[in-house]
């Protein structure tokens, strides 16, 4: 329902990227759709020539420019597959079967989708406001799957600029800037050095021996008092 009121829907399929480039070579339904440079959600990794890795995607299919505009929303695409890509709905066939009957040409994989609305404030008066949804025709760029072609050991979500996509479009949808909620998986060795062994050790084992000594000489001075 949410969808409608916006006119967009996610048609059910897979997108097939065949510019090489763009692509795992082995898996053309795993790549990197192109970014907007456009949109504050995007720019920053286009301008560092970043890449969103997509796994399994289906695509957005929108109404026409004529029904948006009479819903009063507008549209800006955030990531979508090149005009070589093909979509295909009939996952039990082929590759090379579906390049003969696949519908070629760019899909939109994700979109942010911008609505007039016009709600009630506290004192009873209508306003408007703008209503915002940002819709992705594939979850995987987020989640914990392995792509053994792209890493046998690093989740799908941590795929070069993946992170950098699901937290600028949550700082967007808020309203927000510099959002960082991000965790890093990188790892150091710490290395001390010896006189922070010496001291450490000290520590660990020279506490415990001088609690036991003063334990003795407290109950030999009792001892000697009875």
């Amino acid at each position: 329902a949410i969808l409608s009121v916006f006119g967009v829907s996610v048609q059910n399929g897979q997108i097939i990227e065949l510019t090489e480039e763009r692509a795992v070579s082995t898996s053309p339904n795993v790549f990197n759709p192109q970014v907007s440079s456009a949109h504050p959600i995007t720019s920053d990794i286009y301008s560092s020539n970043g890449r969103v890795w997509i796994a399994y995607s289906s695509r957005l299919q929108f109404k026409s420019d004529e029904e948006l505009t009479s819903l009063g929303v507008e549209r800006e695409d955030l990531l979508t597959s090149t005009e070589e890509s093909i979509f295909v709905t009939d996952l039990s066939q082929s590759l090379e079967a579906a390049l003969q009957t696949a519908e070629k040409g760019s899909s939109v994989v994700a979109s942010i989708l911008s609505k007039s609305v016009t709600k009630t404030n506290e004192e009873g008066e209508n306003i408007n406001d703008t209503a915002k949804l940002l819709l992705s025709a594939s979850g995987s760029y987020i989640t914990n799957y392995l792509v053994e072609d792209l890493s046998k050991t690093v989740p799908l979500a941590y795929a070069e600029n993946n992170k950098d996509f699901a937290i600028n479009s949550i700082a967007n949808l808020a309203d927000k800037e510099g959002l960082t909620i991000r965790k890093e998986i990188t790892s150091s060795t710490y290395v001390p050095t010896e006189s922070q062994i010496t001291i450490v050790s000290t520590i660990i084992f020279g506490t415990p021996l001088v609690i036991i000594a003063v334990g003795f000489i407290i109950w030999g001075y009792r001892k000697k008092r009875k």
